[in-house]
């Protein structure tokens, strides 16, 4: 396994907690512009940020930027976390209906969404919500009904154990849209070439002003 430059930059800020260029480039026997190259690359993907400039310093200039991890990259156990607290929702320890207790979910999720306009204009708003909680989703027009594709699950790290993930997608895709939504294929786990999730949805009657989706 290659450790790459980045890796070791984030390794050296999970255990410093902070560190300047040239905290980094003493560390790793490398350039300060090397590192301000691979930083960039780093603060583009949110992997780390850089803190503002400390107005206590004690010696003269400019103080040196400092950098460190970002939320997204600190260590976390929120897979785990999550994970049990799906199993306990499941479980038999609450009395409602397993339906129920999706419907209760995704209903949750997707609460504060309100789309509007036509049939392609709420595919998209759709799209855009799922995009921000990176299920990198995009919408093709089909003879049999637009279809949805989701090229990431969020939930990959525990989809082996809850593929129950799956139907809370699409119910919630369900809530959203006035559409019966079908689940066509799944991302299967482990699989060496993974499917992307795929979803068929059959619009009910829009009012007479909303324009109708058709395949080209």
């Amino acid at each position: 396994m290659v450790i790459t430059t980045r890796d070791q930059i984030l390794e050296i800020l999970r255990r410093t907690r902070t560190a300047t260029v040239s905290d980094l480039a003493g560390q790793l026997h490398t350039t300060p512009a090397n590192i301000r190259y691979h930083l960039d690359v780093l603060l583009e993907e949110s992997a780390i940020e850089s803190l503002p400039p400390d107005s206590a310093r004690s010696q003269p200039g400019r103080p040196a930027a400092r950098f460190r991890l970002s939320q997204k990259s600190r260590p976390n156990d929120l897979t785990q976390f999550s994970q049990e607290l799906l199993t306990l929702f499941l479980s038999g320890a609450f009395p409602c209906a397993q339906t129920e207790k999706l419907n209760l979910i995704a209903s949750e999720r997707v609460k504060l969404v309100n789309l509007d306009g036509s049939s392609t204009q709420q595919l998209n708003q759709a799209i855009g919500f799922f995009n921000q909680h990176a299920y990198q989703a995009r919408w093709e027009a089909r003879r049999l009904g637009p279809e949805i594709h989701f090229g990431n699950c969020p939930f990959y790290a525990i989809l082996s154990d809850h593929p129950e993930l799956c139907e809370i997608d699409r119910r919630m895709l369900e809530f959203m849209l006035p559409a019966r939504v079908d689940l066509l294929e799944h991302i299967q786990v482990d699989h060496p070439t993974p499917h992307a999730c795929l979803f068929r949805l059959q619009f009910y009657s829009q009012p007479s002003n909303h324009a109708e989706v058709k395949a080209e």
